[in-house]
């Protein structure tokens, strides 16, 4: 029902389980911003406004501490879903949020984003490619009546831009 009602309790997305990626400390936490619901709550900032607020585009977010200068940021968390806070120690695959439509989205998914400081927002921060390990790569290609989609397990690589990845283990939702 998602595709025509657009709301978040019919998505296979929202409100799944969110892992920590690494492991590492917790820098930063964000967990109070709403979910847009169907496409009606879509929030839209003017540009003086974004630049005031810059983070406002992650909606809830964490922000870890991978060690060695590199961050890893989780954002558009579901209201209410963190489990973690500054300063905890976690390790990867930990349970630490759900799956949102926070911040500057129209549509529930995880934003994931790996960069060189802890603060997304601010200008010297740039991001660095990403290696994931053990994952399963869900792709799609081709057009509205001939498209393909591609499931891929790979040992380690960097996933494409609109890539869906799903630990080799994620239980799968009917559709």
């Amino acid at each position: 029902g998602f595709d025509s009602s657009h709301r978040n309790d019919e998505s296979a997305t929202f409100g799944r389980a969110l892992i920590s990626p690494v492991t590492g400390t917790v820098v930063f936490v964000v967990d109070g911003v709403d979910d847009n619901d169907g496409q009606k709550s879509f929030p839209r900032r003017s540009p003086n406004e974004a630049a005031q607020h810059p983070r406002w585009f992650y909606g809830n977010h964490i922000v870890l501490d991978a060690g060695g200068g590199v961050f890893v940021l989780l954002a558009h968390l579901k209201k209410g879903s963190v489990v973690v806070a500054r300063g905890a120690a976690v390790q990867a695959g930990d349970p630490i949020a759900q799956a949102g439509n926070s911040g500057n989205t129209m549509l529930p998914h995880v934003h994931i984003q790996v960069m060189d400081g802890a603060d997304p927002a601010h200008p010297s921060v740039s991001g660095i490619p990403a290696l994931f390990r053990d994952y399963v790569e869900i792709t799609t290609g081709g057009e509205k009546t001939e498209r393909e989609t591609i499931f891929r397990r790979l040992a380690a690589g960097d996933p494409p831009d609109g890539a869906i990845v799903l630990t080799p283990d994620a239980p799968r939702r009917a559709p």
